[in-house]
């Protein structure tokens, strides 16, 4: 079954509650998939497949794990989940940098439990934190 969902991003929002007021300007885009560069506060009207929930929601960043919202004022299911952020090479001689302009802040590996490594010249990555937010539901 396919049904329509809303999602909401929110990125540059200090507000630890996701009250609709916070998108109520934001056009509704309809689409059949994410873009994977999504920035910004906007909300997107997508279908999906209720048993595959998470592949209608990808897009360009790390999510952590979803979880039921509790809000109230909301008819069916929310499910929020926060940015998990992203690293950035800090090499200014990384093979990417040299073809790009630009730091690598797609492509790394993890060494050990506390080293994450710039897969394109191995050198350290720095954590880049991000306070986005994404909100789920139907309508």
């Amino acid at each position: 079954m396919i049904t329509l969902i809303w999602i909401l991003y929110l990125y540059y929002s200090n507000h630890t509650k996701l009250l609709p007021s916070l998108w109520a300007n934001c056009d509704i885009k309809k689409t059949e998939k994410l873009p994977y560069d999504i920035d910004g506060d906007c909300v997107y009207e997508v279908s999906y497949d209720p048993k595959n929930m998470m592949s209608s929601s990808k897009d360009g960043r790390s999510w952590n794990a979803w979880h039921t919202s509790k809000r109230s004022g909301f008819v069916g299911i929310v499910r929020d989940a926060s940015c998990s952020g992203t690293y950035k090479c800090k090499n200014h001689t990384c093979p990417y940098f040299q073809s790009y302009g630009k730091p690598n802040k797609v492509q790394f590996k993890k060494v050990s439990e506390d080293l994450v490594a710039c897969s394109c010249c191995g050198y350290q990555a720095d954590s880049v934190p991000c306070a986005a937010k994404k909100s789920m539901g139907s309508q």
